[in-house]
């Protein structure tokens, strides 16, 4: 995918001023150096949403989103990075052009955007134009479908002629060579014929509002009951939602969101009062969508699917998954109805709300339904099986506390003793490959001698630096790129070696080029607390710099001495060679040290 050119990023940075856009969102006031607001990304009534202006830079004590004036668009308004860079430059007339490769591109982006504005408008209008007692209009009926709801969420009918849609098309200017191409209306096998006929189509948007697919439900004639666009350049199903107008606005506002199963939940939903509603496509819930949750503010998740086997399964999968990204879990049961359309015709929508308000722990449900998949307990065998199947869920959760509690509530509801459920769980974690004794995840063990927190130094130390660029200067006269163990430290270390050369050692500028979202939130985590102040820098990073060298000549000093132990299969050159390796690096370690304790 081609990108901005990095100039007009590194001047957007340094001139779009981040206070006149923050501004725009929630009120700001100045205390002191720097200025703070009640948070736009979540409800909050003590203003705890800092910003720095000196660095372009933004973050929230209260929920913990943070970055630059770039991110903060893009997150605020749901757009993608280019779309957020392009709106500033604009905004604060910055000149910018793209080069043949980058036109090409967004114009197709923007051609792809429109073709499926004008798909939609042309699908609507086929539904407002059915034959009376015709079989779509007898089905919008049965489902209480009437015109309101139908234009709010901009409901069509692919026609049964399949050639319509592309004469429509082909009217509005668009050629034969694009409507053939891979964009998910038409054929494969056939060019020019509809993807979808004879259907109930519902439009699928992103969170900026672009129409970017469709779900398709037959209504005529035979194949699957619900069909969706296929995988495009900027549509997946695994990565996005069916949802109402405004719910990712909504999601801001309540820090709540429901998932329910499909379509016709979202609309009952919506016709019950609530907009925070949201479909995974026809596909099993994924990582990639409960990251799109929390990244929009949910806080609380709760999992409405529908009441059968297949159902509860895909909630027992979506409680994990969703506790995994650290969110809080309730789970909605509908007992004898099936899904949330049925509750609401024979419960009605305020019972529907309440059952939301009450719905159970996601930890409850899953040992309740866990505990009837084993036959209620009968033998020591099954308890044994319900705790394994309990056990990764208890992993996900983040604090020593709750784990102790879930524990404890999992030893209560199996009827088991409570020091063998603590003693079975410590025996999984110990088991799980890549699994720390805490349940937290850990990357691959390598022999080095604490390699872990090796990487955590380099990356602290290569983060204090973006915010104080020029010190870097510093760094690498002593420490080269190929020295450090953290991938993340060293492509810092790449970025501010190529930011030197080019003579733009600024924060704004080392920012523009990092695409690390954990970079970037460190940064402006530091920076907003105080600790990457520039009284703090320069003393911390001379001492992460010491730390550092001790522990490169440490590592080669024991390297060299492996190598000396497998001496017996070198020649004598090679050992003598080993050898004023050793002593050349110990003498340097020793020097180091001396050095350091002169400056105490």
């Amino acid at each position: 995918m081609a990108k901005i050119p990095e100039k007009v990023i590194e001047t957007v940075m340094e001139t779009a001023s981040i206070i006149d856009v923050v501004s725009r969102y929630t009120k700001i006031e100045k205390r002191g150096e720097r200025y703070f607001a009640c948070c736009p990304f979540h409800k909050e009534k003590t203003p705890s949403f800092s910003v720095t202006p000196g660095r372009n830079m933004f973050y929230c004590f209260g929920c913990g989103e943070g970055g630059t004036v770039i991110t903060f668009l893009q997150k605020i308004e749901k757009i993608s990075f280019s779309d957020a860079v392009m709106r500033l430059a604009r905004e604060f007339n910055i000149p910018f052009r793209f080069d043949a490769e980058e036109t090409v591109y967004d114009r197709r982006k923007e051609a792809y955007f429109e073709i499926y504005a004008l798909t939609r408008d042309f699908f609507c209008n086929e539904l407002r134009s059915r034959p009376k007692d015709s079989p779509i209009d007898r089905y919008l009926k049965e489902r209480n479908l009437n015109d309101s709801l139908i234009d709010e969420f901009k409901l069509g009918y692919a026609p049964a002629d399949r050639g319509k849609l592309k004469r429509f098309l082909n009217g509005r200017g668009f050629s034969d060579a694009f409507l053939n191409s891979d964009i998910g209306l038409f054929s494969k096998k056939y060019e020019g014929v509809s993807f979808f006929s004879q259907r109930l189509m519902f439009p699928i948007h992103d969170p900026s509002g672009h129409c970017i697919a469709f779900g398709g439900r037959i209504i005529e004639g035979d194949g699957p009951k619900y069909i969706n666009t296929g995988t495009t350049a900027y549509f997946e199903k695994g990565h996005g939602f069916y949802s109402p107008p405004g719910a990712f606005r909504e999601v801001r506002v309540t820090e709540e969101a429901v998932i329910c199963e499909g379509y016709m939940d979202v609309i009952a939903y919506f016709r019950a009062g609530l907009k925070n509603v949201f479909a995974p496509l026809g596909t099993a819930f994924t990582e990639n969508q409960a990251g799109l949750l929390k990244r929009s503010g949910a806080q609380t998740v709760t999992v409405s699917f529908d009441g059968d086997g297949a159902g509860k399964k895909a909630a027992l999968k979506a409680v994990e998954i969703l506790r995994r990204k650290q969110l809080r879990v309730k789970v909605a049961e509908f007992s004898q109805y099936k899904d949330p359309d049925e509750f609401i015709k024979n419960e009605g929508a305020e019972a529907l709300k309440n059952l939301l308000k009450n719905s159970v722990n996601g930890l409850d449900f899953l040992i309740k339904n866990i505990i009837v998949k084993h036959g209620n307990l009968n033998s020591p065998e099954a308890k044994a099986a319900a705790a394994s199947e309990i056990f990764p869920y208890i992993e996900t959760v983040g604090s020593e506390v709750g784990r102790d509690a879930a524990l404890r509530l999992t030893a209560e509801r199996l009827n088991a003793g409570e020091a063998a459920v603590i003693a079975d769980f410590r025996e999984y974690i110990r088991k799980r490959p890549g699994i720390r004794r805490n349940g937290s995840p850990v990357a691959e063990v390598r022999p080095e001698r604490n390699l872990r927190e090796t990487q955590d130094r380099e990356f602290f130390l290569f983060a204090a630096l973006i915010a104080d660029p020029p010190l870097f200067e510093q760094v690498r006269r002593c420490i080269k790129a190929d020295d450090l163990k953290s991938a993340k430290a060293r492509e810092i270390y790449y970025i501010l070696e190529e930011s030197l050369r080019k003579n733009s050692l600024n924060p704004q500028s080392v920012l523009a080029k990092v695409d690390d979202s954990s970079v970037i939130d460190c940064v402006v985590e530091k920076t907003a607390n105080g600790e990457f102040s520039p009284e703090n820098l320069g003393r911390m990073v001379s001492d992460l710099i010491y730390r550092e060298r001790i522990d490169i000549l440490t590592h080669k000093i024991e390297a060299v001495q492996r190598e000396l132990k497998e001496s017996a299969s070198k020649d004598r050159e090679t050992v003598d060679e080993l050898i004023r390796k050793k002593i050349f690096f110990e003498k340097e370690l020793t020097k180091l040290r001396r050095s350091e304790r002169k400056t105490e």
